[in-house]
Formats: C-alpha cells, structure tokens, sequence
C-alpha cells in the first residue's frame, strides 16, 4: 500500500470515529495498521517462558487472562544456553512438563484469541525489551517460575506477574 493511500485511508477512518461510526473506523484502521489488530484496542500479554515450551499452568493462566480481557497473546520463550544444549543433545526425547508453541496456538486459536510466537536467545531482560518494541502494546508480562531469579527486569515498565511455583 502505497504512503499516500495509507495516509488517505487514516483519514478516512479518523473521519468515521468523529461521526461516531468507531467500527467502520476500526475496520479501516485495521487495513491500515494490520499488526495493532490483536485482541481489542491491539492490547496484548506477552507470555515470557525460560525453556523450550511452555507449561501447561502458563498454558491455561495466560489463555485465560486473554480470553477474559480480549487481549492478544505474544508467548516468547528464552531458553538459556544450557537449555537449548540440552535439547539438541536429547533431541528424541520431549519434555512431558512442557508444551510446543503449536499447542499453545492451536488453543489459543480454538478461543479466537490472537496468537504469535516468537523465540530469543540470551539475556531474558532484553529479549523481553525487544520483543516490547517489535510487539507494540503489551499491557503486561506474565513470567514462568523457571525465568523469575535468572531475570530482574528492572528496566520493564510494565505489571509483571510471576506464575507461582506448582
């Protein structure tokens, strides 16, 4: 879409939300802006696990809160290096305590929840911080109890709720 169509349609919309017709004005924003239409108003939970998968409370808790909320769900996983050693050693044989992002998005996309996954390596903090800049409108975290004492966040400026140990 070229600058100026875009431009156009921006307007177009912002002259349907003044004359009160805010969901033509959504719709067209949502051509517009096609990333912002996760969830209601593009609000979004990022999921944040320190293995390869998630488990199955991170699994329920964060679909729930999204479901509850209508917000998207981001999940991101920062498996350490000792994590994704283990996993290329062990290849054949799957964690039974956690669970791939296939079925976190096959449940996600069974109660119409938006659902993206993405994966980084290194320091949780950061990859937590770029994942806020590339996932815009997170309203909150939501950290496995694995992730919690390796990663402080003290430069998130988001709520951030720990999963308690099971």
């Amino acid at each position: 879409m070229s600058r100026k169509k875009k431009f156009d349609d921006l307007w177009e919309a912002v002259t349907f939300a003044e004359a009160g017709e805010t969901d033509v004005a959504r719709r067209i924003a949502a051509e517009v802006f096609p990333e912002d239409a996760a969830g209601r108003e593009g609000e979004r939970i990022l999921a944040v696990s320190g293995a390869s998968g998630f488990s199955p409370r991170m699994v329920e808790d964060s679909l729930g809160m999204a479901e509850r909320l209508d917000f998207g769900l981001v999940a991101l996983s920062v498996p350490s290096a000792v994590a994704r050693l283990v996993a290329r050693l062990g290849a054949g044989r799957e964690r039974r305590d956690r669970l791939p992002a296939e079925v976190f998005r096959a449940r996600a996309a069974e109660r119409g929840i938006s659902f993206v996954h993405a994966e980084r390596s290194g320091d949780p903090e950061r990859a937590v911080a770029e994942a806020r800049r590339r996932f815009r409108r997170i309203a909150f975290l939501l950290i496995e109890p694995d992730l919690a004492p390796r990663g402080r966040f003290a430069g998130v400026n988001v709520p951030i709720f720990y999963l308690a140990d099971p």
